[in-house]
């Protein structure tokens, strides 16, 4: 069973966290970037994709916009 991921706040770190869903693909699923510069989401989904190619990854500005995703674990 994955566990499915959103990640909150695409700042100097987030390139980590990235790294980390990659080599724990079997285990990990990205499903949605958000951080109020929106560029920074966009970029940290594009990373995620590239490595992982064929995912389909939300890009949020605002948390509060992200609809409620049932099955995310981790935010």
């Amino acid at each position: 069973m994955k566990h499915t991921i959103a990640l909150i706040g695409c700042g100097r770190i987030s390139f980590k966290h990235i790294e980390a869903y990659v080599n724990n693909k079997d285990r990990l699923e990205l499903v949605a970037t958000c951080d109020p510069v929106i560029e920074r989401a966009e970029a940290k989904k594009n990373e995620y994709v590239k490595a992982l190619s064929g995912t389909q990854v939300k890009v949020y500005a605002d948390y509060k916009a992200m609809p409620l995703y049932a099955n995310i674990v981790v935010a």
